[in-house]
């Protein structure tokens, strides 16, 4: 099939899509099981426009793939997997550090409205910002309440998130208050455990408590004893760093639940979400070396490193 009508067929679904986007019941269906070879097929698609859009458009990525003798049009004969795998990687020395934002932008202009421009940690030395257009920040939101209805709506209690990430110019922390007022209630509180007591007090016992926040601050949160924590229904939900299988345990004596959300600020936020599937299959290899050595590769030494880490989310 020539690119153009392919293109044309991608630009075409996702304007289909953007029509139900308000409702996080489409995203449950696209999800759904039974479809994935034609999701695939149209992620494959979506990733060849998308190369090529951004290799026409925006002058640092055009830049890029010229230093390194890389047409700007995929040129393939067979699997477009192949034509992929040719495409140099890019990282922050490579890329994000070489050119300015507005050279990474489309049209080498930044947007004057709809922007917001996230930081993250500054793990790798110094903190980054990220642009976020509007239609980025669109898909942000859907995939945080794709996520949040997965947990929701299988609670008996009305859900009460307290958003106990970090406030300000960090990805995630303002990024879950933006997106998910529209689908729960919820109070932004920041890292602060005497504000999420207080606040569990004056509202007290009849909420299910869905506490966001990174694993230490959960840990510590649980470990004051200022609240009967046996009182409150409570679900924790964390991200910004890895989380061992015996700090789950520990969170699991005070939440009848305890789930990751995995990304990075500078590829996707809540990329993707434990279930109780992944949960049980992460601590079933972490206590049986002789599974582990059966489903992992380089057996249970390499598992009890895994295991004790996941993918994190950078604040």
């Amino acid at each position: 099939m020539k690119r153009s009508l392919i293109f044309a067929f991608v630009w075409a679904q996702d304007g289909f899509v953007r029509l139900f986007t308000h409702s996080v019941h489409t995203h449950k269906v696209l999800l759904g099981p039974g479809i994935e070879p034609f999701r695939w097929l149209l992620g494959r698609w979506r990733a060849w426009r998308t190369f090529e859009l951004a290799a026409r458009r925006v002058p640092a990525y055009r830049e890029f793939l010229a230093e390194r003798g890389i047409p700007g049009r995929l040129r393939f004969r067979g699997r477009l997997a192949a034509a992929f795998a040719a495409i140099p990687e890019m990282d922050k020395d490579s890329y994000i550090k070489k050119w300015s934002i507005p050279q990474r932008s489309i049209g080498g202009v930044l947007p004057r409205h709809g922007v917001v421009v996230d930081e993250s940690s500054g793990s790798s030395g110094t903190p980054t910002s990220w642009v976020r257009g509007k239609d980025e920040r669109l898909a942000t939101r859907q995939l945080l309440q794709v996520g949040f209805a997965r947990t929701a709506n299988s609670l008996r209690k009305q859900p009460f998130v307290l958003n106990a990430f970090s406030l300000g110019a960090w990805a995630t922390g303002m990024n879950v208050s933006t997106s998910l007022t529209e689908v729960t209630m919820m109070k932004s509180i920041g890292p602060d455990r005497n504000k999420i007591i207080a606040t569990m007090t004056e509202f007290g016992t009849g909420f299910t408590y869905i506490i966001l926040s990174y694993p230490p601050f959960l840990k510590s949160l649980f470990e004051d004893d200022r609240l009967d924590w046996s009182q409150y229904d409570i679900v924790a939900a964390f991200g910004g760093e890895g989380i061992s299988e015996n700090m789950r345990s520990h969170i699991l004596r005070y939440a009848h639940s305890a789930f990751g959300s995995y990304g990075a600020s500078d590829l996707e936020i809540n990329i993707a979400i434990e279930t109780d599937y992944t949960v049980a299959l992460r601590r079933a290899i972490a206590a049986d070396p002789r599974l582990a050595r059966r489903i992992t590769r380089q057996g249970s030494t390499a598992c009890s490193r895994w295991c004790s880490s996941s993918i994190p989310t950078t604040t």
